[in-house]
């Protein structure tokens, strides 16, 4: 029994040493232009002036990082549907131990992207492509990259249908 509780407690310590290894975490955000997610790191100690992230494929300004000088990151970022800037604060010495968190929009839950670590981020994408390559086999694989778009146009017309009723 001791046995087994310590080699928990190793792992765990190992877990949080190889996070504070790494140095960093990552983002994997949607760009409110073209629809696609791209992986951004995340350093956990940086240069001085806050992070910008622009999308790769279109240049468009997606987020921008600001960092407290020890306990915290903020993520800073513009919904496509609400419009509105939203900002998510994380703790420096609970990021590493993040895997995934969604990141969502505080007024409609429009998914804008994940927050952890980039293997786990990586792994979301895959398992999307998989998933849409077996509903639709053969037809465009890059249709993906707007699928959050799609249902949210979806579930806001039906909500305006359920007024207009």
């Amino acid at each position: 029994m001791a046995n087994d509780n310590s080699r928990k407690t190793i792992a765990k310590e190992v877990e949080v040493l190889q996070g504070l290894i790494s140095s960093m975490s990552a983002v994997g955000l949607y760009c409110q232009h073209c629809g696609r997610l791209h992986i951004h790191d995340i350093p956990y100690f940086p240069g001085g002036s806050p992070l910008e992230i622009e999308c790769p494929s279109c240049g468009q300004h997606v987020a921008d990082v600001f960092y407290d000088k020890r306990t915290s990151i903020t993520l800073k970022l513009v919904c496509g549907i609400c419009g509105e800037a939203h900002a998510y604060v994380y703790q420096k010495k609970f990021l590493p131990r993040v895997r995934l968190n969604r990141i969502y929009c505080h007024h409609d839950n429009f998914e804008l992207g994940y927050i952890g670590r980039k293997i786990n981020i990586e792994a979301v994408m895959d398992s999307s492509q998989a998933a849409f390559e077996e509903l639709h086999p053969g037809e465009d694989h890059d249709m993906v990259r707007c699928q959050h778009q799609m249902l949210e146009a979806v579930n806001l017309l039906h909500d305006i249908a359920e007024v207009g009723r």
